[in-house]
C-alpha cells in the first residue's frame, strides 16, 4: 500500500493546505487518517477519485483542477 502526504496532494492539485482539509471535510476527496503523527491518503484512493472524475465528467487529467471541486461545492 502507498501513501500520499498532505505535500502530495498540494502539488497534485495545485491547492494550498488548508483547502485539502476543507475538501475533505467537505467530502470531495476521500479520507484521509493517520499513520504515527502523520495524516496520509491511500494512494490507490486517490488514484481511483482521479479516475472517476475523468470518466463522469469526460475530462482530461489536466483537467482535474480544484477550481473544478470549488464548483461542485457551491453548486450542491
Amino acid at each position: 500500500m502507498q501513501f500520499l502526504r498532505i505535500k502530495d496532494l498540494q502539488s497534485r492539485y495545485g491547492i494550498s493546505r488548508q483547502t485539502v482539509y476543507n475538501y475533505e471535510n467537505a467530502g470531495v476527496i476521500p479520507k484521509s487518517f493517520k499513520i504515527g503523527n502523520f495524516r496520509v491518503w491511500d494512494a490507490n484512493e486517490i488514484e481511483n477519485f482521479d479516475k472517476k472524475r475523468i470518466k463522469e465528467d469526460q475530462c482530461t487529467p489536466f483537467e482535474l483542477s480544484l477550481p473544478y471541486f470549488l464548483f461542485v461545492i457551491t453548486s450542491s
